[in-house]
């Protein structure tokens, strides 16, 4: 997998409140932010997998894979490693259907920091890619994530994810936020796992982040490594139940990727 480091950029929320009096905890805080930066909130971001969501990747083009390339795919269970997602999504490859974002806050305030809404900023959609499909779907597992957010919706929310319940698409939950807050004292961490879906169109999008200090709403943006996320959906074909790309990888018993024949013609439930 990639690592992904990113930095918070504190976007100022409207309707600027000021203390009449200087308290404590804000005098420590005007200290802090001469010695470590104007961030309410640290972080940390970076793509995982869960057992239960597969690896596939699909590209807007044709990808002819070079010798090396083909020596991983060829690789007994090369078709899982960590290798080759690091050379596909460095080649331009994008999550098909799922995308798992662990992200670690912490709170950089005397204050508590209570984030109050996460959801995504969607910059761009466009029909799912159709290039080459790199296909290593789910063999089964149970969801890591706890909270799950669905590109396809229309107001895309964070909502929770079902227990028991694992195909589902997560549009089942109740909205994360509507009954849990996220708090942060200062210095502490915590970790959260977010699931992204998405069927049929290809988004780029950030995340943004809501949160309070001391009633004050402020935001940032969660980037990757400065760039937008993305994540792409199916690339259904002109028939029902068919997906269609342009190359098609597939895998074999031992976990290797092999050409698939027909890749114009690749039976998918999820197109009908």
């Amino acid at each position: 997998m990639v690592a992904t480091v990113v930095g918070g950029v504190a976007l100022a929320g409207l309707g600027w409140l000021w203390p009449e009096l200087v308290d404590d905890a804000a005098l420590k805080d005007g200290v802090r932010t001469e010695i470590r930066g104007d961030d309410d909130l640290d972080y940390h971001v970076e793509t995982i997998y869960g057992e239960d969501e597969g690896r596939s990747m699909a590209f807007a083009d044709v990808v002819l894979p070079d010798a090396s390339l083909l020596k991983i795919m060829n690789r007994q269970n090369g078709a899982v490693s960590s290798e080759l997602n690091d050379r596909l999504r460095a080649m331009g490859g994008v999550n098909l259907g799922k995308l798992t974002l662990r992200i670690n806050f912490e709170g950089r305030r005397k204050r508590e920091i209570r984030i109050v809404d996460i959801r995504p900023v969607i910059l761009k959609r466009s029909a799912g890619l159709g290039g080459t499909l790199f296909s290593v779907p789910s063999q089964g597992g149970t969801p890591i994530a706890r909270m799950v957010i669905n590109l396809h919706e229309p107001v895309p929310v964070a909502r929770e994810v079902v227990a028991g319940n694992p195909f589902g698409d997560g549009t089942e939950g109740e909205p994360y936020f509507e009954k849990e807050v996220i708090s942060l004292p200062d210095g502490k961490q915590k970790t959260l796992i977010v699931r992204l879906n998405e069927k049929r169109h290809h988004s780029t999008f950030y995340l943004q982040v809501d949160y309070l200090i001391a009633n004050e709403k402020k935001r940032i943006l969660i980037k990757d490594r400065g760039r937008p996320f993305q994540l792409t959906g199916l690339h259904c074909g002109p028939t029902p139940g068919m997906s269609s790309y342009k190359s098609a990888f597939g895998l074999d018993m031992g976990y290797k990727l092999e050409p698939l024949a027909r890749p114009d013609r690749l039976e998918d439930s999820a197109c009908s």
